[in-house]
């Protein structure tokens, strides 16, 4: 992972996410519909590049998806083990499941909502909760940490 950051700064950072967390889970909450399927996606520390994934920013995904599976009001995918999934469906699907049930586990991976975490260049966290089917925008929030 990349950034570097002293032991002091890492509690400081988690401490300030942590509350950023907590105040916007309520307001994400209630723009989404219960039940719907949400996909978490990485969560990019831009600061470092287009690409990275810090300590800190593998810290908030981690929190956004624990937070969202405690609610057990949605079903959670989360794209950190996306590939191992669709591998091991692959497995299945191939000598041992007849077709209907192959398409039914494509299917399962489908996607009503995608959350977008990101820190950006100037060390803000972004949440964008973004509809999988018409791409619109259904909540964003950009935090100073």
């Amino acid at each position: 992972m990349a950034g570097c950051a002293s032991e002091a700064s890492l509690k400081a950072q988690k401490t300030s996410l942590n509350k950023i967390l907590a105040d916007e889970f309520k307001y994400i909450e209630n723009s989404l519909n219960e039940g719907s399927r949400i996909g978490i996606d990485w969560c990019i520390d831009t600061r470092y590049s287009e690409t990275a994934v810090t300590t800190v920013s593998d810290y908030a995904q981690r929190q956004i998806e624990k937070h969202f599976v405690e609610l057990n009001k949605f079903t959670v995918v989360t794209r950190r083990y996306l590939y191992k999934i669709i591998k091991e469906q692959e497995l299945q699907t191939r000598h041992f499941i007849d077709e209907k049930t192959a398409v039914s586990n494509t299917h399962n991976l489908g996607l009503s909502l995608l959350v977008i975490p990101e820190i950006t260049k100037g060390g803000s966290l972004s949440i964008q909760v973004i509809d999988a089917d018409n791409s619109s925008i259904k909540y964003i929030t950009i935090r100073d940490f």
